[in-house]
């Protein structure tokens, strides 16, 4: 039967400061995706999964989008627009994205995304990313 390994995509988010708690609501929003594939023989996968409407039907298609921004696009950078800490151990950023695009020497902001930070042991940790 298949499965989804996301070991390594879970071991990159702890070492970028993922808060338990968000880790473990990523980690349920696969779980749907999961069952669905355990459903499927392995050497049947390719065959039942040839296009784009095959994974959105089984809720496995986080690959079609940018997860953390919120999107379709690639992103050229990010600009913090705010900061606003609370009791020191919590803390809002907002962050706008952009492109820059050389030819004509200008930015384009196109999105904003609101991160939730917390202090634990004296580390801050990512507690949530909400799109606005």
């Amino acid at each position: 039967m298949t499965t989804l390994d996301c070991s390594k995509y879970f071991e990159n988010l702890k070492k970028l400061n993922f808060s338990d708690s968000l880790l473990e609501k990523e980690k349920q929003s696969f779980q749907d995706c999961i069952d669905n594939l355990s459903k499927v023989k392995y050497s049947e996968f390719e065959t039942k999964f040839d296009d784009l409407d095959d994974y959105e039907s089984t809720n496995c298609d986080f690959f079609n989008y940018y997860r953390w921004i919120g999107g379709m696009e690639p992103i050229g950078g990010i600009k913090i627009k705010n900061i606003q800490f609370y009791n020191y151990q919590k803390a809002i950023v907002v962050l706008e994205y952009f492109n820059y695009y050389t030819e004509d020497n200008k930015y384009y902001f196109y999105g904003k995304n609101k991160v939730t930070l917390i202090k634990v042991d004296n580390q801050w940790k990512i507690l949530a990313i909400d799109w606005k």
